[in-house]
C-alpha cells in the first residue's frame, strides 16, 4: 500500500473518538476539553492514522508522509507511536486505540466520527474555543510556576567514595564506603559538586525540586505560547475579509 492510496484528502476540522477531540489541521488533541502536550510529529502520525481509521497504514507510508524526503529509522516511528499510546491512556487493562499489525504497520482501531455541530457553529467559534483551551492550560502552568520562590540548579544525591589508601579500612570492597550527600550541577560544560552538611540537605532537595518544576513549566509555556500564536493567526485568517473588488469603469459612448 503506497501513500497515494491512503486517505489523504482534506480532513474534517474536528474528529472525535472516546473522550478525545482531534483537530488535524491545527493540530490539537484534547481530552475532556483539556489540551494534551504531544510532539508535533506524533500528532502528524495520529492525523494519518485517524484519517485512515480501520485500515492498516504501513510503516513505510508513515515514514514517507511524516518525514518526507528524509531517511529516518523505524525506531523514531516507534518512539512517537509509544508517546501517542501514552497520551491516549493505553495500558494492559484498556482497549488499544492504535494496533500494531506485525510485519505490516499500524491501524487506528476505534470508530472515528465528527462531533455534532450546533447551528451557530463556525470556524471562528472553533478557533476561539481551541484558543481558550490553550489559554486555560497556559494559566495552569503559570499557577504551578509563580508560587516557586527559591530555586537551586542541580540535583541532590548520595555519593559513595573510598579513600584509595591501602592502610585505610574503606580501601577494600567488603568495608563500607564513605557516603556524602552532594549537590551536583553543570557549569560551563563541567560537573561541579558541593558536599551538603546534614542541616542543609532537606532545604537543597526542595530547592532543586523547585528548579526542575520551574524549568518544566517554562518549557511547557514556550510550547503553549507557540500554539497560541498559531491559533491567533488561524483566527485572524478566519475573520479577515477579502479586499474589495475594484470598481468597474465603463466607457462612455
Amino acid at each position: 500500500m503506497r501513500c497515494r492510496k491512503l486517505g489523504l484528502s482534506v480532513a474534517p476540522p474536528q474528529v472525535a473518538f472516546g473522550e478525545f477531540r482531534f483537530e488535524p489541521a491545527t493540530p490539537l488533541l484534547t481530552r475532556n476539553s483539556r489540551s494534551l502536550e504531544i510532539a508535533p510529529k506524533a500528532l502528524k502520525i495520529l492525523a494519518v492514522l485517524v484519517r485512515n481509521a480501520g485500515q492498516v497504514v504501513s510503516k513505510d507510508d508513515l515514514l514517507s508522509i511524516v518525514w518526507p524526503n528524509i531517511v529516518v529509522e523505524e525506531g523514531n516511528l516507534a518512539v512517537y507511536i509509544s508517546a501517542l499510546r501514552k497520551a491516549l491512556g493505553e495500558n494492559a487493562c484498556t482497549a488499544a486505540y492504535i494496533e500494531t499489525i506485525p510485519k505490516r504497520g499500524y491501524r487506528f482501531a476505534v470508530p472515528v466520527h465528527q462531533p455534532p455541530q450546533n447551528a451557530e457553529a463556525d470556524p471562528a467559534n472553533d478557533a476561539g474555543r481551541a484558543l481558550k483551551t490553550l489559554l486555560d492550560d497556559y494559566q495552569r502552568q503559570l499557577d504551578d510556576l509563580l508560587p516557586l520562590r527559591q530555586l537551586v540548579k542541580g540535583s541532590v544525591h548520595d555519593l559513595q567514595t573510598r579513600c584509595g589508601k591501602p592502610s585505610y579500612d574503606c580501601a577494600s570492597d567488603p568495608a563500607p564506603a564513605h557516603t556524602a550527600t552532594v549537590l551536583s550541577w553543570s557549569d560551563q560544560g563541567k560537573t561541579r559538586l558541593r558536599t551538603l552538611p546534614p542541616i542543609e540537605r532537606a532545604h537543597f532537595r526542595q530547592w532543586a525540586q523547585n528548579y526542575r518544576r520551574f524549568r518544566h513549566a517554562r518549557a511547557a509555556l514556550v510550547k503553549l505560547h507557540q500554539r497560541i500564536l498559531a491559533h491567533i493567526d488561524r483566527l485572524e485568517a478566519v475573520l479577515q475579509l477579502p479586499p474589495p473588488k475594484p470598481a468597474s469603469h465603463r466607457r462612455k459612448r
